[in-house]
C-alpha cells in the first residue's frame, strides 16, 4: 500500500480540440436542452420566487457554457439573447446598455417579455432605455407582458 500522500499525479490534459470537436448542430442541441421552454417559468399559474430562481440557474448554466471557449460562445450566444425576459427595471437598463454597445447582440433578440410593474418615478428613465433598446433590436418581432 502506498502511504506517501505527497506524491503528485499527472492527469493528462485533454486534447485542445475536445471543446471544439463537437459539430455545431450537436452543440446547439445540447445548449438548447439546457434552456427553459419559452416563457415556461413565467406562466402566471406557476410563477413563484423558486420558479424565477430556477430560470436564473438555467440561464446561468447556459452563460457558463458559452464561456467555455470562443467556439461555444459563437454557437450559444444567440440562445442567450433570442428571448429576453425582463423581471426588474435594472435588467432593462442593463440590456439596453449591452445592445447599444454591441449591435450584434441586439440583432439576436427576437422576443421581449416584460414582467415588472412600472412606477411613475421610473417612467422617464425607462422610456429612454426602451427607445435605446428598440433602436438596437431590428429583429424584435414579439413583445409580451403578463396578462
Amino acid at each position: 500500500m502506498d502511504t506517501d500522500c505527497t506524491k503528485t499525479h499527472q492527469v493528462p490534459s485533454p486534447s485542445p480540440h475536445v471543446a471544439t470537436g463537437l459539430p455545431v448542430e450537436i452543440l446547439r442541441v445540447i445548449m438548447e436542452l439546457s434552456m427553459p421552454l419559452p416563457l415556461r417559468f413565467l406562466n402566471s399559474t406557476i410563477i413563484s420566487r423558486d420558479n424565477r430562481y430556477s430560470r436564473y440557474c438555467t440561464l446561468l448554466t447556459l452563460r457558463n457554457l458559452v464561456l467555455v471557449c470562443k467556439y461555444w460562445y459563437d454557437v450559444g450566444i444567440s440562445l442567450l439573447y433570442r428571448r429576453a425576459v425582463i423581471l426588474r427595471s435594472e435588467q432593462l437598463f442593463t440590456l439596453a446598455r449591452a445592445v447599444s454597445s454591441n449591435h450584434s447582440l441586439g440583432k439576436m433578440i427576437i422576443s421581449l417579455h416584460l414582467e415588472w410593474f412600472l412606477s411613475v418615478l421610473q417612467l422617464a428613465m425607462v422610456s429612454t432605455a426602451v427607445r435605446s433598446l428598440f433602436a438596437a433590436t431590428p429583429n424584435l418581432t414579439q413583445i409580451t407582458r403578463p396578462s
